[in-house]
């Protein structure tokens, strides 16, 4: 009996061991993206999308108290997201290499960025829930090389001052993702995996407050920040014209 009882003793010491080095050990998150297709009429008009080398090769890290670190590759899924949401917004999105380089046939070139990303765990926020957070910025620069303005409230004797429209202000985008612990194992670690299934859903958010700016242009903004949505409206309008 007494050995049985060291026997079990020593077993379940290792198993907790074992479960503490895998809550305390570092994690990597590789995510894909499952981003809907969007059912809406494309805008009549081709754009171009361009992909820097610090959006694509994007990895988050970040120090958590009780998992050590974690890494999220979000880069490799960034042009998945943008292409399948732009693809179905306009005529025709035409990758550019070079922005030194704007093609003669759109009317503009989306440029996206990855400005800021935040990670809660269950612990730290003291709820059942993993949690993403990614901000994106996306300009658009217009064919004469400038961008546009996408939150200008400059005016000149009450009206808008069309030079202002053209500035270093970008169309920010504040993604939101997150997965219940409850819908996974608790006695494996499986944070990887609810974590992959946040951050899923955050690349879901941003399709779909990008597809809430560009779809439906005759109705008056409803989310996001109405002077950025007004500005899309415009350029989107204003091309679309036959």
């Amino acid at each position: 009996m007494r050995i049985r009882l060291t026997l079990f003793s020593l077993a379940f010491s290792v198993l907790g061991l074992s479960l503490l080095s895998a809550c305390a050990g570092n994690i990597t998150v590789t995510a894909d993206a499952t981003v809907p297709t969007p059912i809406v009429d494309p805008h009549p008009f081709n754009v171009g999308v361009y992909y820097s080398t610090e959006l694509v090769e994007y990895v988050h890290e970040q120090k958590v108290a009780d998992r050590g670190s974690i890494t999220i590759d979000l880069g490799r899924n960034q042009k998945t997201v943008f292409d399948r949401t732009f693809g179905q917004m306009f005529q025709e999105v035409v990758h550019v290499d070079s922005l030194d380089a704007i093609p003669q046939n759109v009317a503009g070139v989306l440029v996206p960025s990855i400005i800021r990303v935040q990670l809660m765990t269950p612990r730290q926020s003291r709820n059942d829930y993993y949690e993403i957070w990614i901000e994106y910025g996306i300009d658009i620069i217009l064919p004469d090389g400038t961008k546009l303005d996408f939150a200008s409230t400059a005016s000149r004797g009450g009206r808008e001052d069309p030079e202002a429209r053209r500035t270093q202000v970008a169309w920010m985008i504040a993604a939101y993702g997150k997965a219940n612990k409850q819908d996974y194992s608790s006695f494996m670690d499986k944070a990887d995996s609810a974590l992959a299934e946040a951050t899923q859903n955050a690349y879901r958010d941003a399709a779909l407050l990008i597809v809430a700016s560009l779809a439906n242009i005759a109705d008056p903004p409803r989310r996001g920040d109405p002077r950025i949505k007004s500005a899309v409206r415009e350029w989107i309008k204003e091309n679309s014209q036959p």
